[in-house]
């Protein structure tokens, strides 16, 4: 009877600190989901398979805030707060989250860009994340992009269409603790597609992020490799440009998102201001209420 009680005194002076360590535990996963297209020659978030002038950079900065990203559902479920705005929100993992991309793109050729993304977890806060996923730090990196893009095909006479293929390489360099990056490196190839008109560019493109370790999240919610698909509408030629783009996870609710973005840029010189911004819509984790993201370019050739 004493061994008894004595057991059951320890495990009471133990069960506060294992309650301490899960709250410290992470599952490793980035929750964003706007993918700033470094070059950006004709649309801000989708592939045209349009690369820079040959020798020509890209550099750019821009800000971005998101509504609601990632929220605590009432049955326990962590998911993204897009529309509708459906089942009872119990509380936010992050409420507001402000990141700062830096990108650089650079045409190598005629055939060939190269770009790499930093997004930097300027600011972010939550509500009751502490209590599902752990402490949730208020800035981190997130993850870092490595691209690559080759034209396949150019609009022409012979073709209707430009068709490029892409990769892009994540490392699991990001911030867990300001929900940054995955714990293994990711992948994203795609194919991209389009077709100039006089005035306006169609273009779509399609790709797979592959995450060779699932994300295991509370309530038995699992992150795998996600199908990811997209389409813009864009205006060109010189003076001020707008496009309309929609892009998303196909799936069965919840396990799906998409989003609508609208936006304009202007050139001013050398220099380019550009601002985005849209809902979202269903409950993938990631998936925002509202972003906006505005910033500055600059364009220069070797």
């Amino acid at each position: 009877m004493r061994n008894a009680i004595r057991a059951a005194a320890v495990g009471a002076l133990l069960l506060p600190a294992a309650g301490a360590s899960a709250q410290t535990t992470f599952p490793g996963f980035s929750i964003e989901r706007f993918t700033p297209d470094a070059s950006a020659v004709s649309s801000f978030v989708i592939g045209t398979a349009e690369i820079l002038p040959a020798g020509e950079v890209r550099v750019s900065a821009s800000e971005e805030w998101e509504l609601r990203p990632l929220i605590i559902n009432g049955d326990g479920s962590v998911v993204g707060r897009g529309y509708p705005l459906a089942g009872e929100r119990a509380g936010d993992v992050i409420t507001d989250r402000a990141t700062t991309f830096v990108s650089v793109a650079g045409a190598v050729n005629d055939w060939l860009e190269l770009s790499a993304r930093l997004p930097i977890i300027a600011w972010q806060q939550g509500q009751t994340g502490s209590s599902v996923l752990g402490p949730l730090s208020q800035e981190g990196i997130g993850p870092i992009d490595l691209g690559a893009r080759v034209v396949a095909l150019k609009q022409d006479a012979d073709s209707p269409l430009s068709i490029a293929f892409g990769l892009e390489v994540l490392p699991n360099w990001g911030s867990a603790q300001a929900l940054g990056g995955d714990t293994a490196w990711d992948f994203a190839p795609r194919i991209e597609m389009s077709h100039r008109f006089d005035g306006f560019i169609v273009g779509a493109q399609a790709n797979i992020l592959v995450r060779p370790q699932p994300v295991y999240l509370p309530n038995s919610q699992t992150l795998g490799s996600e199908f990811q698909m997209g389409a813009v509408a864009a205006t060109t030629g010189p003076g001020l440009r707008g496009e309309l783009s929609i892009r998303g996870t196909p799936g069965q609710p919840p396990d799906q998102t998409m989003e609508i973005l609208a936006g304009l840029r202007m050139p001013i010189g050398p220099f380019e201001a550009f601002v985005i911004g849209g809902p979202g819509f269903f409950a993938m984790p990631g998936t925002p209420t509202w972003r906006v993201v505005g910033g500055f370019a600059f364009n220069t050739r070797s």
